[in-house]
Formats: C-alpha cells, structure tokens, sequence
C-alpha cells in the first residue's frame, strides 16, 4: 500500500515542477530588417503578426522564411496598440483584448497598424506627396 502512495506523490512532485517551470516556450524574438535601407527593431510584445520579408513564401510547401538580420528588406508587418496609452498586450490590459471588459472595449480601446513599404517613395517626392499623402487623408486612411 505504501509503494502506490509513494509512487503517486512522486509523480505528483514531478508533474508540479514541471509546471512551476512555465511552459518551456521560449520568447518571442523581436522583428527586425530594413524598410527602404532604415534599419529597424520591432520589439516582440508590440508584434501582432510575424514580420514578413521580401522573398518570403509562406504559402509554399514547406514555406520559404528569411532569417531575420538588420539589413533584410521588409515586406510587411503589423503592431497592435493599446489605447489611449499606445501599450502594448500585457497582463493589465489583456482582459479588454480577450473581451472580458466587453466587446465595446475591445473594438474601442485597440487599434492594428499594418506597416508595408511604399515603391518609388523616394524617385519623385512631389508626386508622391500629391498622388498619396493628400488623396490618403482626404480618404480618412491616414
């Protein structure tokens, strides 16, 4: 009768260091790479998707992934935000986003910003201005 009981909480110690070791996951690493030669960090709590490279395939089989590095271009990648403070996801704020404060909260008080570099942001600026900038706002987009 001693051995089952022994052999039990054994098993029980063990299952509960486990567990007071948290998951093994490791963190998320930050983004980085360059958008029209800038380099850039984008720290790991602000990620909502991963960043995307040029040359990435990610509909290949198996899919195609760049490895991060200060001077890999950019395709995209977006940040989430918490508003009115601009934080981003933690333990304080994470009841809003997982809609417990309700689903007006979650709508209100977070905001996605998707980041994508422009072509020929650069070869003639007035045009750019005129042809982006300006119908961009005029369209509420900015």
């Amino acid at each position: 009768m001693k051995q089952p009981l022994l052999s039990l909480l054994l098993v029980f110690i063990v299952a509960c260091a486990a567990c007071s070791k948290g998951n093994g996951r490791q963190p998320d690493p930050p983004g980085m790479g360059a958008i029209h030669g800038v380099r850039m960090v984008i720290p790991a709590e602000y990620k909502f998707f991963g960043v995307e490279y040029e040359g990435d395939d990610i509909w290949a089989h198996p899919p195609k992934r760049h490895s991060p590095g200060p001077d890999v271009p950019i395709r995209s990648f977006s940040i989430l935000l918490h508003l009115p403070d601009y934080a981003p996801l933690n333990e304080a704020n994470d009841a809003s986003w997982a809609g417990l404060k309700g689903h007006d909260a979650k709508v209100n008080e977070w905001t996605q910003i998707d980041i994508k570099p422009i072509d020929g942001v650069w070869k003639d600026t007035a045009k750019w201005f005129s042809d982006f900038l300006i119908a961009r706002q005029m369209e509420g987009k900015l």
